[in-house]
């Protein structure tokens, strides 16, 4: 068995476990014990315990983006599109890979404490990069970093809206996905016509 299979041996107990005992360190070393694994072997696997097991996980769901995220794009036409569906995917396959929605539930938690929030908004950010440059985008300067933020900001909500979401296939967090985008689209309209508006009073 080489190293890439036993860690992903641990992280596939980890998952099964998380559900009842959280997504910590505590997790991590019961699940090496279940598997049989020497004493503080899953220290040799992810030398900097839930952290690194929580980066390796977060890295193999990327992947599995990124590789699909050009079909994804090519059944879209506008920029309001491709973003719900690049973010509902994202979180469809965390979903699915997270077995459950109370897994879902303990690793976002993960990110809430002050310790990994840092962590948890550099991935947000870094999603909504790539996204953007999928998209093909080419701004610069000040609308550079607005598009960012506001598409982490609809996916940051997005992801808490996922905990709760029972419906198939996460729907319901496809639509609210859409209202906010189309909230944020109207208030960029008005914001639009209030300047064009200005301008017309200046001398």
């Amino acid at each position: 068995m080489t190293e890439k299979d036993k860690k992903d041996k641990l992280l596939e107990k980890f998952i099964e476990n998380c559900v009842f005992d959280g997504w910590n360190d505590e997790c991590l070393k019961s699940s090496a014990r279940q598997l049989g694994f020497e004493n503080n072997y899953e220290k040799m696997l992810f030398p900097q315990g839930i952290r690194d097991l929580t980066l390796y996980f977060a890295d193999a769901t990327e992947k599995k983006f990124l590789a699909d995220a050009r079909d994804i794009l090519s059944n879209q036409l506008k920029h309001k599109d491709k973003a719900k569906a690049l973010m509902i995917h994202k979180l469809r396959l965390y979903r699915q890979n997270l077995k459950s929605a109370e897994g879902f539930k303990k690793f976002a938690s993960y990110f809430f404490t002050p310790a990994n929030a840092l962590t948890g908004l550099k991935g947000v950010y870094n999603f909504a990069d790539d996204s953007w440059k999928l998209m093909n985008d080419n701004s610069q300067g000040f609308s550079f970093y607005t598009k960012r933020i506001s598409f982490g900001a609809i996916y940051s909500k997005a992801v808490l809206h996922v905990i709760n979401d029972e419906s198939d296939n996460l729907v319901d967090t496809e639509n609210f996905i859409e209202r906010k985008i189309d909230d944020l689209m109207k208030i960029n309209k008005i914001k639009l016509k209030f300047n064009e508006l200005l301008g017309k009073f200046k001398l």
